[in-house]
């Protein structure tokens, strides 16, 4: 938002090193940082596992094709979460 005052209506914004200077650079609390840290990390745990299930449906989908659906379910029930 400062960036965008500054800018004067130009299409590319330019700030001289005094306006740099001058920006505003918010500090919140700690226990907030790191409420904003775990659930950061959280978000990519459960990221990475959802890709996990995605390629064990996608293999389970193509073994039911190419083989039978009974190897495709102990597939899926062999699969570890």
């Amino acid at each position: 938002m400062q960036s965008e005052r500054d800018a004067g209506g130009s299409i590319i914004k330019h700030w001289k090193p005094s306006e740099i200077e001058e920006v505003l650079i918010p500090i919140i609390d700690l226990d907030l940082q790191i409420q904003i840290e775990q659930k950061i990390k959280a978000s990519f745990k459960l990221k990475a596992e959802s890709k996990k299930l995605f390629d064990l449906a996608k293999q389970a989908v193509e073994t039911a094709i190419e083989q039978d659906e009974t190897t495709a379910i102990n597939l899926i029930e062999a699969y570890e979460v």
